[in-house]
């Protein structure tokens, strides 16, 4: 890749052989927003070249940024990382592509950290759904089994109070069935 009267070009040189090396052929192909574009298709993240002349600011050539995100920020701030495009955080990465006497070349990748975590925020919800719900099954489910716990256990402290207040006709039948108990 080098800069092209202001403009990347990738630049290809391949040895034309017969059978040793009788010439050499260049060629160049403009780094254009269909080529960005390809990037983004293929890893999903954007990508934006930057000339970085020897002398002067960085200037943004081509981007695969939306339009609504105001690409010309990737060229203010270089720095690698967290950085605050339009409404989105994005994390941001520079890879120098080429230098050369004109300056360099580098491309920057971006991918937005808000559109990936969207994602999640609905599996978030779910779980905290799914957490509420197990909760209160479990409070429903311990009373259950409390309440059937300690029902025999308090007919037989009203029948111990019967017989302490002197009523000895208290019928014990239902002492007597083991299906209340909870054997």
């Amino acid at each position: 890749v080098a800069l092209v009267d202001g403009r990347p070009m990738q630049m290809v040189l391949v040895p034309m052989r017969a059978p040793v090396v009788v010439a050499w052929v260049a060629m160049g192909f403009p780094l254009d927003r269909a080529l960005v574009e390809d990037m983004h298709a293929v890893s999903g993240l954007h990508a934006s070249v930057l000339a970085q002349p020897q002398r002067g600011a960085p200037r943004l050539l081509v981007s695969s940024l939306p339009p609504d995100v105001p690409a010309q920020a990737l060229a203010d701030d270089l720095a690698d990382g967290d950085m605050a495009l339009g409404r989105d955080t994005w994390l941001v990465r520079t890879v120098p592509v080429a230098a050369g006497a004109e300056g360099r070349v580098v491309l920057r990748l971006a991918g937005s950290v808000d559109a990936v975590l969207a994602r999640y925020r609905a599996l978030q919800w779910t779980l905290a759904a799914i957490t509420l719900l197990g909760l209160a099954l479990f409070g429903a489910g311990s009373h259950w089994l409390a309440r059937r716990l300690t029902r025999p256990l308090r007919q037989l402290a009203r029948a111990s109070d019967a017989l302490a207040r002197g009523e000895a006709d208290m019928p014990l039948e239902h002492l007597q069935r083991r299906d209340e108990i909870g054997e």
